[in-house]
């Protein structure tokens, strides 16, 4: 990142944690939720399966019922129609007739490391060789012209958000950020302050990553050396609405949003949530409130920390 990038980045995050202070309360709430998760991961999570270890974590699915037009699979990612699964299942949660959706709902959603097949890597790599050596040439010419075009399609972090709009007709605003928990809390303050200035009538929050491969695998054990936890493939997306005095027959309406806060960390100071038994991206807030909400009521807090500050909301389960 360049400097100005580094400055402006800076500018932006000071922004959000002084519009942020602690304790404000957004009076919204959540409308509608789904989920994308392996069955194993999900029983997991709700308390059934307590060894981590063994479970099976890696997650496609089949999002043909969500696509205006079916042909348009060939150009999905798994992330792509994990991202498409879950929105189409929170909406429907929500009560919404997907044929009427409009601009009055944003989308703000954040997308995980970019996945990689091992067989397409090792295809450029192969072909971007010239004795022994790396080569700008072949790697331009032979190893780009050795993989199928479409795989471009994959690699870009805003086609998850292309496919969510195009299928579900959202032409309202949207943000994008890419790759985390502490990104995915940024998108939850934009929607949270877009709903309370009235400028939003809804809006669909939430995140997906594909990280059951080996490019987010490599990513995670040579940063992460010393976490065990493994990686899971999720998608968990939330409707959200600014709360009415009388809610509709969702079964998602006893949700509400509390609090929502920023700050920056210091040295002695230390999340006080177990991190969840495995890794779920910028999926984990949205996934671990519907697991909470399973079967539980009260307030549930969830905590994020970086190396730089701490991320926290307080959730209410009525």
């Amino acid at each position: 990142m360049d400097q100005k990038a580094k400055i402006r980045f800076g500018d932006n995050l000071k922004k959000g944690i002084e519009r942020e202070p602690e304790g404000t309360a957004p009076a919204v709430m959540v409308s509608g939720l789904g989920w994308e998760i392996s069955p194993d991961a999900w029983q997991c999570l709700i308390g059934n399966q307590t060894d981590p270890s063994r479970l099976q974590l890696t997650h496609d699915c089949d999002p043909t019922g969500y696509l205006r037009a079916p042909k348009t699979i060939k150009y999905m990612s798994k992330q792509d129609r994990l991202a498409v699964n879950a929105c189409g299942k929170a909406l429907e949660g929500a009560g919404y007739d997907l044929e009427k959706l409009n601009d009055s709902c944003g989308l703000f959603m954040t997308v995980g490391y970019i996945p990689f097949k091992r067989e397409e890597a090792e295809r450029i790599f192969g072909y971007s060789q010239d004795q022994d050596q790396f080569s700008m040439l072949k790697f331009s010419t032979d190893a780009y012209d050795s993989i199928n075009p479409l795989l471009a399609f994959a690699c870009l972090p805003n086609m998850p958000a292309y496919h969510l709009s195009a299928n579900f007709n959202l032409q309202g605003e949207y943000l994008l950020t890419y790759p985390g928990t502490v990104q995915f809390y940024q998108v939850l303050s934009e929607a949270a302050q877009r709903l309370q200035n009235g400028d939003l009538k809804r809006a669909i929050v939430g995140g997906v990553s594909d990280q059951c491969n080996f490019l987010v695998e490599n990513h995670f054990q040579k940063y992460h050396a010393g976490d065990e936890r493994r990686l899971s493939d999720a998608a968990a997306f939330m409707i959200l609405e600014k709360m009415t005095p009388a809610p509709g027959a969702s079964r998602w309406d006893r949700i509400k949003l509390v609090s929502l806060h920023t700050r920056y960390t210091k040295e002695d100071e230390s999340s006080e949530n177990a991190p969840p038994k495995f890794r779920l991206g910028p999926a984990e807030l949205p996934m671990l409130l519907d697991a909470f909400a399973h079967d539980q009521k009260g307030l549930f807090r969830h905590c994020y920390r970086s190396e730089t500050h701490i991320v926290e909301s307080v959730w209410e389960v009525l």
